[in-house]
C-alpha cells in the first residue's frame, strides 16, 4: 500500500517534470517508515511474536530484488 502512494507521488513529479515535486516523496517516506510502519510493526509483533519476527525475515520491508526485476540464482 506504501510503496502503491508512493508510486502516485513519483509519477506526479514526472508528469510535472518537476525536480522539487520529488519532495513529497521524499517526506512521505521518511514519516512512513519511521512512524506508521514502526507502530504497526510493534503491534504486529506483540501479537504474533515469533510467526511475525519469521515473515519479517522472509519478506522486504518496501521493495526486494525480485520486485524490481532482479532474477534469483536458485
Amino acid at each position: 500500500m506504501y510503496v502503491g502512494m508512493a508510486g502516485l507521488l513519483v509519477s506526479h513529479a514526472i508528469r510535472r517534470g518537476s525536480w522539487a515535486a520529488l519532495v513529497p516523496v521524499m517526506g512521505f517516506t521518511m514519516v512512513i517508515g519511521r512512524w506508521q510502519i514502526a507502530s504497526e510493526e510493534s503491534a504486529l509483533l506483540a501479537n504474533f511474536g515469533a510467526d511475525f519476527e519469521a515473515y519479517c525475515a522472509v519478506v522486504p520491508r518496501w521493495l526486494g530484488r525480485r520486485s524490481v526485476g532482479f532474477r534469483s540464482r536458485v
